[in-house]
């Protein structure tokens, strides 16, 4: 299939979030649109912040479950979440054999449980429309392969490739590490020690994900970075920048990436799961100690990685033998449940956005009754500390007026202060 001069409507989940199938979602449709095809994204909701990276780059998102799409008109229909616009199965029940059909690409970027979206969990859907089925890794593969009646004749792995111009940064000069950065949307306590562990090295380290920076790692975020913590698809973005990249996360992972991990590595999607659990003392000696080990080994293999990962050598070759499939209609009972699972699936993504929006003043209200706790933690400390002191007090105190020199000096003044007493009722009666 050629790029150039074709329609392609693109499918998604949602593209409020800043996440990795979102972000291979926005990178395929630049990456077309820069070859010159017409490029079009149907989401079941839209939200800030991601959905303004494909208002900058030109590329319109429609989330209107119930849109207009003329089957005829596109070339090239990307699934991803097997997610279809109602239009089109409706279009799918009166098909003719005359009409002009698309071909239809579904891909998978995950084969984890919690992500059911990520299965083919509409029955024959794809071994019915698909010219060619994408898996994101081996492991997918054969997680996911069960789900069908029928393995799809033509399969691909589709490694989360990353746009070209990671492959063209400059290499890094730096021979030893003083620039880290984390990547990940649920980064792992050992990996928090771990950079404040980095920072006494005095080794500058920022965060980029829910919990740091929150925005789109692109070329110029990497420019100047020594290694990169991470996993999933911001992998491929280092391997093909030649920057060394430590995989691990909220899974576990690998460390460095080196000759005798990688392909076990790769295998899992780069995801950490295969790998080991580390301490931050782990972590942070083994990024300062293995750093020009894995410089030198992505140095050498680059040019390897580039023609793995990068999107204009991936894509084009996925897409070589993709032609649109001779479909038959589908049948009205059958087409009625896809549409129920259709609309099921839309609103469960409109709420996901809705939840979205929420976590913003969730975290603000978590930090607020945070700061509150920190108060009153310490408040009951020092009232806690002054408890201690006023026992300690009234402890000594007790100990005076029992000793005999206190007694002995009560005794004492008894005469003084009889005496005071008695002049002082004879200056009242006068």
């Amino acid at each position: 299939m050629r790029i150039s001069g074709t329609k392609v409507l693109i499918t998604h989940t949602q593209t409020q979030s800043i996440m990795g199938s979102t972000v291979v979602a926005l990178e395929l449709a630049t990456y077309l649109k820069e070859m010159g095809a017409s490029v079009e994204v149907y989401a079941g909701a839209v939200g800030h912040p991601g959905n303004d990276l494909f208002i900058e780059r030109g590329i319109p998102v429609e989330c209107d479950i119930n849109h207009w799409y003329s089957l005829g008109d596109y070339d090239l229909i990307w699934v991803q979440s097997e997610v279809l616009p109602l239009s089109i199965i409706d279009q799918l029940v009166d098909l003719s054999d005359d009409d002009k059909v698309p071909a239809f690409v579904f891909n998978h970027m995950t084969a984890l449980d919690f992500a059911a979206d990520e299965h083919p969990y509409i029955y024959l859907l794809e071994e019915r429309l698909a010219a060619k089925v994408l898996f994101v890794s081996a492991e997918s593969f054969d997680k996911l392969t069960p789900f069908y009646r029928r393995v799809p004749v033509h399969t691909a792995i589709f490694p989360n490739p990353a746009p070209p111009a990671f492959g063209r940064l400059p290499e890094r000069s730096h021979e030893r590490l003083t620039k880290v950065l984390v990547v990940s949307n649920h980064v792992p306590p050992e990996v928090w020690e771990a950079c404040r562990l980095l920072r006494e090295r005095n080794i500058d380290v920022k965060v980029f994900g829910e919990q740091g920076e929150y925005s789109l790692v692109t070329p110029e975020v990497l420019a100047d970075v020594d290694a990169v913590v991470t996993i999933g698809k911001t992998v491929q973005y280092c391997l093909t920048a030649g920057i060394p990249v430590y995989v691990y996360d909220h899974f576990g992972g690998f460390g460095y990436l080196n000759e005798g991990n990688l392909e076990t590595a790769a295998r899992n999607n780069y995801s950490g799961r295969g790998g080991s659990r580390f301490t931050a003392e782990n972590i942070a000696e083994s990024m300062v100690a293995g750093y020009a080990s894995a410089k030198s080994f992505v140095g050498r293999n680059r040019d390897r990685f580039i023609d793995r990962y990068a999107l204009d050598k991936v894509l084009p070759s996925v897409l070589s033998d993709v032609e649109p499939k001779r479909l038959t209609a589908l049948e009205r009972p059958y087409a009625l449940s896809v549409k129920s699972a259709m609309r099921f699936a839309h609103r469960y993504y409109e709420v996901w956005a809705s939840m979205n929006e929420l976590v913003p003043d969730r975290n603000r209200l978590r930090a607020e009754l945070d700061a509150e706790r920190d108060v009153s933690a310490d408040l009951s400390r020092r009232l806690a500390e002054d408890e201690v002191t006023v026992s300690r007090l009234s402890s000594r105190l007790h100990d005076i007026e029992e000793s005999e020199s206190f007694k002995i000096g009560k005794a004492l003044m008894l005469v003084p202060h009889m005496v005071k007493d008695l002049a002082g009722r004879i200056r009242f009666h006068r």
